[in-house]
């Protein structure tokens, strides 16, 4: 408590030992956002590796930052699914995301 970073946004800086602590974080909304495609697993896993900020590896990164993303194929409804953490909305919105795994579908 006695490093500014540290300092309570309201109130004294002063520690009651019988109160304990209480330390509460938070981060901007993560969005997970899936789109289902009548394709196979492995279009849907190659349209993931296009789009996600980690592309295929250093060498070769994605199109969209602040987003993950995987291919994977439902059996049991019979249809491919980009399935994405959008990790930062205001710098990719849910909107960018489903254009460009659309327009890499086609």
């Amino acid at each position: 408590m006695k490093k500014s970073e540290w300092a309570p946004e309201y109130g004294p800086a002063t520690f009651v030992p019988s109160w304990g602590a209480t330390v509460t974080g938070a981060r901007k909304f993560l969005i997970a956002y899936n789109v289902n495609l009548l394709s196979t697993k492995e279009q849907a896993h190659r349209i993931a590796l296009d789009i996600r900020e980690q592309g295929r590896g250093k060498d070769q990164p994605g199109l969209l930052r602040k987003v993950q993303g995987m291919g994977w194929y439902l059996e049991e409804s019979n249809l491919a699914q980009v399935s994405t953490n959008i990790l930062d909305f205001e710098v990719t919105p849910m909107h960018t995301v489903y254009e460009e795994i659309c327009r890499d579908a086609k």
